[in-house]
């Protein structure tokens, strides 16, 4: 199965927003925000090796910034570890008619201005899939001196051990290659190296049925290999 780049974006003329920033955010007084913010954080959450909350997430609230346009994959801060975007209710139909990897979505309620509004959306959770779908001795990572220097210093992993305790936080990837474990009917995944991935069915879904605030890659590192 081929396999395409998904990213959300953020050029003003489809967010709204200029700052880069989300387009809303969870209400800070809204004692559910920081029960989130605490699971997801980066340290704990990989430390305690966490999933999912183990909590009821429920009553999640959040203020669309000024200027911001609703978009089907919505941005939003603060960042919560492993949950990429809010989702529109239409799209949130649509992801359940594909497979995507195991995930959780929350519903939000939004606010504009003190107003309430009817659109509907969810806080859409998919944890990474782990190190052991990854086939670390034939994926190729590197590093370069620069942005634009086109020289490539290649680094080799023997395994996650190697990976874990021998990782550059500039390290970028040239070719990911998945283990025979990696379940490659998926529409839709994330490992704990990469980015999102989605199947060209999804693609398709996503392109033709309208659906905004993501770009889709065929031309952008790495190679998937499954």
């Amino acid at each position: 199965m081929k396999y395409y780049l998904l990213r959300t974006v953020s050029d003003p003329k489809i967010v709204g927003v200029t700052d880069g920033g989300g387009q809303v955010e969870l209400d800070a007084n809204n004692p559910i925000t920081e029960e989130l913010k605490n699971f997801f954080f980066f340290a704990s959450y990989w430390n305690e090796k966490r999933t999912a909350p183990n909590f009821d997430v429920r009553n999640c609230t959040a203020t669309i910034v000024p200027k911001a346009k609703l978009t089907d994959f919505l941005n939003f801060s603060p960042a919560l570890m492993t949950c990429p975007f809010m989702i529109s209710e239409r799209l949130a139909e649509v992801f359940a008619s594909f497979k995507v990897q195991k995930y959780y979505t929350y519903p939000v309620t939004l606010s504009k201005e003190g107003m309430l509004i009817p659109d509907k959306y969810f806080l859409f959770c998919c944890p990474f899939l782990g190190y052991e779908v990854i086939n670390f001795p034939e994926s190729v990572f590197y590093t370069k001196k620069s942005l634009f220097d086109k020289e490539r210093n290649y680094i080799h992993y023997k395994d996650e051990k190697d990976f874990s305790e021998n990782y550059i936080v500039s390290a970028k990837i040239e070719k990911l290659v998945l283990n025979s474990n990696f379940d490659s009917s998926l529409d839709y995944f994330k490992t704990r190296v990469g980015e999102i991935y989605i199947s060209e069915g999804l693609k398709d879904a996503i392109e033709v049925l309208g659906f905004t605030g993501v770009s889709i890659f065929d031309d952008k590192e790495p190679l998937i290999v499954v």
